[in-house]
């Protein structure tokens, strides 16, 4: 269950966190006209006399006021391993902490990837992603996954990469150890729902605390913070213009770019839209109910998933029900930190495995045999899965994640609005 208590300060804020916007000239007043003194016409009997017109006022030139700060890239050695025969050049992006204080002179460093094109002629404008989360490490993915995900694009364009602040390589990191302590600690724990909410917030009141003791303004862990650091870093780098990709949460990020820097974005990707009115809190019980049915619905209505796995949805109800009474012991492999752990997965694991695999077009096929696999007392596939997502959690920042979601959800939703609907079929 997310907590909002690492970010106390942030959520306290009665206000939402303001928009930086770009330091604008300094308006100057148009000059009054002033009265020009006129002779008197001298009188011709002949001629009419004629009005003197004034002269039209000139404003006086005005100086362009200095930028409150000057975003600066900086070439840095690859805090990641580089895949096999790419080019690649790295540095860090500096940009103030929070731009609606930048005379405190806190600054973040973002780091930053440049990975050059197969092509000896490239197009000008280069690919930027954007992460998803929030709070995903880009980069430090890169190892596992950069081959499969991004090499195409790499056949007429330069693809940049970045951890946004807050996250990955980028300084100071808001990850949360303590929270993944306390999760490696407590696998083959039977705690109530209860117990773990309540050990899960220590960690993260730990962490909060732990990161403000550190000077750290979380109010400025934003999107909107973030969408103004993509904007310096076109300019940083000298792109006239680039194409925003954005995943997930990355599709929150690149829409409030366009909303608020525009210039210099050619086109944009969204892949898995998260829109900008779509509230995480109180809309994920409601969707991932939904994405349940439509997963059971379709297997019910393919005739080879029906014949192999009837009655999915029942079968499923009853396996919950029967783990959350009598919980299996598995032994999962952490790949991150190459260590083996006794698991405990009782229903409500599986009603959280079932969630983050319905994200995947790999995962969903095989949920079905998974299934029945367990309800009988075959665990290879969800011992590897598990394995699988326990090591992800070393690639996100949580105290990131909450920050955003602080700062931009949570502040503004009531405990009402996320609890769980009396009709859920599957919640």
């Amino acid at each position: 269950a997310l907590s909002a208590v690492l970010l106390l300060a942030a959520c306290g804020s009665e206000e939402p966190t303001p928009t930086p916007v770009p330091v604008a000239q300094e308006e100057t007043a148009e000059p009054e006209p002033t009265d020009v003194p006129t002779e008197e016409p001298t009188a011709v009997p002949t001629e009419a006399p004629t009005d003197t017109p004034e002269p039209t006022p000139t404003a006086e030139p005005t100086a362009t006021p200095e930028p409150a700060y000057t975003a600066n890239f900086e070439s840095a050695d690859c805090q990641f391993a580089v895949p096999a025969g790419r080019d690649v050049a790295c540095g860090y992006l500096t940009v103030p902490e929070n731009r609606n204080d930048v005379a405190n002179g806190r600054t973040v460093r973002l780091h930053v990837a440049i990975f050059a094109s197969e092509s000896s002629n490239p197009a000008p404008d280069p690919i930027i992603y954007l992460e998803g989360g929030p709070g995903g490490d880009a980069l430090e993915t890169v190892p596992l996954a950069f081959e499969m995900r991004f090499s195409p694009f790499l056949a007429d364009h330069t693809f940049i990469m970045f951890d946004q602040r807050g996250t990955g390589y980028s300084e100071p990191s808001l990850a949360c150890p303590e929270l993944i302590d306390l999760t490696l600690e407590t696998l083959d724990d039977d705690l109530s729902i209860e117990e773990g909410q309540q050990l899960q917030l220590d960690a993260l009141t730990e962490c909060h605390d732990r990161l403000v003791d550190e000077g750290v303004d979380l109010t400025a862990y934003n999107s909107a913070e973030s969408a103004a650091d993509v904007a310096d870093l076109r300019v940083a780098l000298g792109y006239d213009e680039w194409n925003l990709y954005g995943i997930s949460y990355g599709t929150r990020l690149a829409q409030t770019i366009v909303r608020d820097y525009p210039e210099g974005i050619r086109s944009v990707i969204l892949d898995s839209t998260y829109p900008l009115a779509a509230n995480l809190q109180t809309e994920t019980a409601v969707n991932a109910d939904r994405a349940f049915s439509v997963f059971f619905a379709g297997c019910a209505a393919d005739a080879a998933c029906a014949e192999a796995y009837p009655d999915l949805d029942q079968v499923f109800a009853d396996l919950v029900d029967e783990l959350n009474a009598n919980p299996l012991t598995i032994n999962v492999f952490n790949l991150a930190d190459g260590q083996s752990y006794d698991a405990l997965i009782d229903g409500d694991t599986m009603v959280s495995l079932l969630f983050q695999a319905l994200y995947s077009v790999e995962l969903t096929p095989i949920m079905p045999k998974l299934i029945f696999d367990v309800r009988d007392g075959r665990t290879t596939d969800v011992v590897t899965i598990l394995s699988s997502l326990l090591a992800q959690q070393e690639f996100s920042s949580q105290g990131m994640q909450l920050s955003v979601q602080c700062n931009e959800e949570i502040s503004f939703s009531t405990p009402g609005e996320t609890g769980q609907a009396p009709n859920f079929t599957y919640l």
